[in-house]
């Protein structure tokens, strides 16, 4: 082989090698504030969405599931509708979901192409005052 042909493909393979490095590189600044690819959190694609992003529509869907009360047993054996609202229950998907980002390396997001759904358990809150208000009487 000529030197000539050596040298044009070496050069169209560091071209080509530079190309995917840079591909590479860019992807990984990409994801380091964000979900690596094919991440799934309680069955919504979160790939490519912020911690608050992903947060806003975990609780949308959580809002949408629960329809605003649960069926709760009581102290009695008694079971009860508790309003959300009415206890002030509110719940945060932040804390679990910057736990999980801290897990991920955004230069290894090429581990994560076959995806996984997490499962996250919000933090849940609520006002004991108007609990004991509401459903203490």
């Amino acid at each position: 082989m000529s030197t000539k042909k050596i040298i044009i493909i070496s050069s169209v393979t560091a071209v080509i090698l530079c190309i995917l490095a840079a591909l590479y590189t860019g992807l990984s600044v990409y994801y380091a504030d964000r979900f690596s690819y094919g991440t799934w959190n309680n069955g919504i694609y979160c790939t490519g969405k912020s911690v608050p992003e992903a947060a806003e529509l975990l609780e949308a869907q959580y809002r949408e599931n629960s329809g605003g009360c649960m069926a709760v047993t009581m102290e009695d054996g008694s079971v009860r509708q508790l309003d959300f609202e009415a206890i002030g229950l509110q719940y945060d998907f932040l804390q679990p979901l910057e736990a999980l980002k801290a897990q991920q390396d955004p230069w290894l997001w090429f581990q994560y192409l076959f995806a996984r759904d997490n499962r996250i358990a919000p933090v849940i809150s609520m006002d004991e005052e108007a609990y004991e208000r509401t459903y203490k009487k």
